[in-house]
């Protein structure tokens, strides 16, 4: 197992990731002063975002769906539900947290009669930091 989102794996063979981007950020504000520039005032630490690049070799018809499982899970198949906030387990089964899925990029490459021969995907994760106190968390 190289990372697991809630239930899905990302592993070989499969949907394999193949670099991985953390983005952090602070919170900064400009407050208006007269006759002065402004004054950056910091509201703090903002969501980590982290951001999944792999692939999926097709191999057979279980590697043709295998980003199914994680688009069901992310809650991009139900219309109108709310998105579940997951657990992300990182290397030797260690929770990093909680987070959301924000969106999924998926584009099918080598076409050979309509079906794919690699799919390449983008994962955009964001932090979700009140999700594991929560009662209902997906």
């Amino acid at each position: 197992m190289q990372i697991q989102l809630g239930s899905f794996r990302f592993e070989s063979p499969g949907a394999e990731y193949s670099s991985l981007v953390r983005r952090l950020q602070r919170r900064w504000v400009q407050r208006a002063r007269i006759g002065r520039p402004p004054a950056m005032v910091d509201l703090g630490r903002g969501a980590e975002e982290v951001t999944l690049r792999g692939q999926v070799h097709i191999t057979s018809h279980a590697t043709l769906t295998a980003l199914d499982d994680l688009v069901e899970q992310a809650g991009f198949s139900r219309a109108g539900d709310d998105a579940p906030a997951m657990p992300l387990f990182a290397e030797g089964g260690q929770l990093a947290g909680w987070w959301v899925v924000q969106r999924i990029e998926i584009s099918e490459g080598n076409l050979r009669d309509a079906i794919p021969a690699l799919i390449r995907f983008t994962v955009h994760l964001v932090e979700d930091a009140d999700a594991g106190n929560r009662d209902t968390v997906g």
